[in-house]
């Protein structure tokens, strides 16, 4: 019945739904302040979270690792360990050979090692004190193996080979527009400026893990021929379905439970040994297993690190500062699984300035360090911290303010006809220039901004200086698949059933303010529980920030369902003057006509008949009634390149001891589109979050190797620097431009990844700019901006 309101794609011809106040100005509950489902319950510590579960029986899971990058299994004595009071089962790959983790290198249990931390025995003991002793009682003899830790050594063609005859991954990702060396190109440039930019330096530092205070926790139970778990996961239902994959079950005998986790950042879930083992050990024994990774398993074998990348990046400027050409060159580590991340690196960067000709060129290379990893934005902050550094060289080769480089070259188009190499798409709403206008306004940057050779402010060794940057990409767009169930109570309350896990980014909240405002309901009469896999069906769990989009328009199509359901049941029981329900719609907990909005009735008193209520049904013969379950199942053909409309961009000011090296961040305040703000403080404490996260990053955040064993020097919290809130300035700030983009859910876009790349550009090159004026000023093209390498910037 509401059809109407669907906006059609002209080139995929789908139907998206809209809700019926996509675009009201203002809204009655979403965008307004709402206590964070499930608060009380977290702030009192009363939630459940996979390692609080204890049943009885439990066995403790413990791995035993490999202290090498590259190595074979000699051989491996367990006698002692399944000797060891309390120890039930010890595990090798003789013992479960067909255990894979992901085809077609990595075993759960290996026999040839691939990177350090590598599982090569499992030990399960009625406690972890006896786990842990038996993991060390077993002996290990190795043949180590050369290993290649950074990517540019593996692509060597002198380079040891891991896998076949070459280290290369795959063909090179190319993307060509144009012709960056033709007549319009670089020959026809007045300024050319280069950038080398590297994530890793050697000796080896970099990789930065996100490192989150709760790693992944599991429980695996096998009861009544059924496996359930207990996952600290973003996704339980990749948790259940590779259990059944890894036991040769059917995904319908594989159940993952209502658990809690702490966070996500976009890492939980991604490195499946620990939890397979789990749960093939409950299988095999009866018992239920308890796994917790181990920080030798975290820093070492998670794919949890934004990834190692090398660019060569090449502009041709216009004096003008018109940007003729640009060009860039990737490498990437791919690890020894084989990850790829130069071609998605590089995805955003046809739209994010403009220019008509450009050249992109990927390479990915298997090694035995940490692989490319699936942390918040992916890819993108190790390619946007090299791009926001070049932009600053770009302005600075014209003399000219970053920001008005920015503002002159940055993509503007929106809607159909304006990509520039596929005008045939619709590609939404983009919120560029005015978003970053309005972060350069709030910011004062105009103010502060006094040139290329003059900081903010000296004040003896101390040196403030401001930095911006700007990123667009594809995460926090639509994503399959999405299902969503509106239930209503007889009592007129609702709850709002979806499969999308809640991982602290406040989705439960978001979901709850767009079924109220959709149906018509205060959202103190909604809720949207957590769930089990049994009980609920698929949908997109958290990654990519592809949730609050895309199950977000799942709830929409369920509370059409739900409320024209509603409404034939009002019209059958003559509670209401209408014949069709067209005729109607809800608010404020009420049924209302639209003809004649003071015409009403409650809709406790509607789902109060639901019970009892039999209405004939279209064919003869038929009825149809009981409680009103509204239904939501959505796909979309829409692919990533129509969807690099999410930005954002940041300004930074830092203060700089040139006597130290030691830099303090004073003031971050980021810009991003949203769309619509949906539950604002959830978006607001996503963003924050990022920020934090991305100081680390930028300066001190990150793996060191030995480059002669391969060996991590930090894999542990107290070796490895996290941020703190002794690290976070005094000053962080959000400014979100709401424009309405016809494909989302009320008008939103997602924003817990696309938020994340800005933060380390910004930093670096405020950096930069606290330096100016000093003779032997140079940037910094790496990340991990740490005292050593700013001293070594002005010389000392």
């Amino acid at each position: 019945m509401y059809e109407s309101l669907d906006h059609i794609d002209p080139y995929t011809k789908e139907h998206y739904p809209q809700s019926v106040y996509h675009n009201s100005k203002t809204l009655k509950y979403v965008g307004q302040p709402k206590l964070r489902e499930g608060a009380e319950g977290r702030v009192m510590g009363r939630e459940t979270f996979a390692n609080d579960v204890l049943l009885n029986g439990m066995l403790y899971l413990k791995l035993k690792r490999s202290p090498y990058p590259h190595a074979t299994v000699k051989s491996i004595d367990t006698t002692k360990a399944k000797a060891l009071k309390g120890v039930v089962v010890v595990l090798t790959n003789a013992d479960a050979p067909n255990l894979i983790n992901a085809a077609p290198y990595a075993y759960c249990i290996a026999k040839e090692v691939w990177t350090q931390g590598d599982c090569v025995a499992a030990v399960a003991a009625y406690d972890e004190d006896t786990a842990e002793e038996g993991v060390n009682l077993i002996d290990v003899q190795y043949n180590v193996l050369p290993f290649v830790l950074h990517q540019d050594d593996a692509l060597k063609t002198t380079a040891y080979k891991l896998h076949g005859d070459t280290n290369e991954i795959g063909s090179a990702a190319i993307f060509k527009r144009g012709d960056v060396n033709g007549p319009t190109g670089f020959p026809a440039a007045d300024k050319t400026i280069t950038t080398e930019f590297q994530t890793v330096t050697k000796p080896f530092q970099g990789v930065h893990p996100v490192a989150p205070v709760e790693n992944e926790s599991y429980v695996a139970r096998w009861e009544n021929d059924r496996l359930y778990i207990w996952s600290a996961t973003q996704n339980p239902w990749g948790d259940s379905r590779a259990a059944a994959t890894a036991l040769g079950l059917p995904y319908n005998r594989v159940v993952a439970m209502n658990c809690r986790i702490a966070t996500g950042f976009g890492n939980k879930g991604s490195d499946g040994a620990g939890k397979k083992i789990a749960a093939y050990i409950a299988r095999m024994t009866s018992h239920p297993v308890k796994w917790y990774q181990d920080n030798d398993g975290y820093f070492n074998m998670q794919s949890s690190s934004w990834t190692a990348q090398h660019h060569l990046i090449k502009t041709g400027l216009k004096s003008d500062g018109t940007i003729v050409a640009f060009q860039d060159i990737c490498t990437a580590n791919g690890g020894y699984r084989g990850s790829r991340a130069s071609g998605g690196a590089m995805e955003p960067f046809p739209v994010r300035l403009v220019t008509p000709n450009m050249y992109t060129e990927g390479h990915d290379a298997y090694t035995n360090s940490q692989c490319a990893g699936v942390p918040r934005c992916v890819p993108h902050p190790s390619s946007t911290a090299a791009t926001g550094i070049h932009y600053d060289q770009c302005a600075e080769a014209l003399n000219m303010d970053t920001s008005d480089f920015i503002l002159k070259n940055v993509f503007t188009g929106s809607g159909v006809g304006t990509h520039p190499d596929k005008p045939e798409y619709d590609i939404g709403a983009n919120p560029c220039p005015q978003f970053y206008q309005q972060l350069i306004d709030k910011s004062g940057w105009k103010t502060r901004w006094k040139g290329w050779n003059t900081p903010v402010s000296v004040n003896g060794s101390k040196r403030r200086g401001i930095g911006t940057s700007i990123h667009n990409c594809r995460h926090g767009a639509l994503a399959n698949p999405e299902s969503a169930t509106i239930m209503l109570e007889p009592d007129g309350t609702c709850r709002v059933v979806t499969g999308s896990q809640e991982c602290g980014n406040g989705w439960r909240t978001a979901a709850t303010l767009m079924a109220a405002e959709e149906m018509g309901i205060t959202p103190d009469r909604v809720k949207t529980p957590n769930f089990n896999t049994d009980v609920v069906q698929e949908t997109k769990s958290p990654g990519g920030s592809t949730v609050l989009r895309g199950t977000g328009t799942a709830i929409i199509l369920a509370c059409r369902d739900a409320k024209e359901q509603l409404f034939r049941l009002a019209i059958y029981a003559k509670k209401i003057a209408a014949t069709e329900p067209e005729e109607l719609e809800t608010a404020d907990n009420f049924i209302y006509l639209k003809a004649d909005p003071t015409k009403k009735v409650a809709i406790k008193d509607i789902t109060a008949l639901q019970g009892g209520t039999s209405m004939p049904g279209k064919n003869v013969g038929t009825h149809y009634g009981g409680p009103i379950i509204g239904r939501g199942s959505y796909v979309t053909g829409r692919n990533a390149t129509m969807m690099m409309m999410q930005w954002s961009a940041s300004t930074a000011e830092v203060e700089v001891d040139t006597d130290t090296g030691e830099v303090t961040v004073q003031e971050i305040i980021l810009g991003c589109g949203v769309g619509r703000d949906i539950f604002h403080m959830g978006n607001y404490n996503q963003i924050i979050g990022g920020m934090a996260m991305m100081i680390g990053h930028a300066l001190f955040a990150g793996i060191y190797k030995d480059e002669a064993t391969g060996i991590d020097l930090n894999p542990d919290y107290s070796l490895f620097k996290c941020p703190t809130f002794m690290d976070m300035p005094a000053k962080m700030d959000v400014v979100m431009y709401e424009e309405i983009d016809p494909y989302g859910p009320f008008g939103a876009k997602g924003t817990g990844e696309p938020v994340m790349p800005t933060t380390t550009p910004s930093i670096l090159n405020a950096i930069y700019n606290a330096l100016g004026g000093l003779p032997a000023r140079k940037r910094i093209f790496s990340t991990m901006a740490t005292p050593d390498k700013v001293l070594a910037a002005i010389g000392k």
